[in-house]
């Protein structure tokens, strides 16, 4: 089970990820995921309009020898997310008018997070 220390790291790391991004139009909360029935170990619920994002973590999450490396991961992997949020919001909120599926959206962008997760991330160690 992650403490309040992981959090805390953990929220750290995604305010300094928002600020490597550039994502400074996003005002940006990290809390606990306190729905015991979400089994992801991390997420993020966005607002466009108000260009809000909440990123939440999973307190039962393993703890292990690479809990710090995970959770350096799964902000990256959040943080992408709100960068690429204008592709999800267009496409599916909004209706792109072709016919798209929406898990061809959400495929392609996790694609794309997923590439760049590790690259960035290990930028940032630099």
């Amino acid at each position: 089970m992650i403490t309040e220390k992981e959090l805390k790291f953990f929220s750290n790391r995604v305010y300094e990820i928002i600020a490597y991004l550039g994502l400074h139009r996003w005002t940006v909360s990290v809390e606990w995921n306190m729905n015991e029935n979400d089994t992801a170990d991390a997420s993020v619920l966005l607002n466009k309009n108000q260009s809000r994002a909440k990123v939440l973590l999973n307190k039962n999450l393993e703890l292990n020898d690479e809990t710090k490396g995970k959770l350096c991961t799964l902000a990256m992997h959040e943080c992408l997310h709100i960068l690429l949020y204008d592709l999800y919001y267009y496409t599916q909120v909004k209706g792109y008018p072709r016919s798209i599926l929406s898990e061809e959206v959400d495929a392609a962008e996790h694609r794309i997070i997923n590439t760049l997760t590790p690259l960035l991330d290990h930028d940032m160690d630099l």
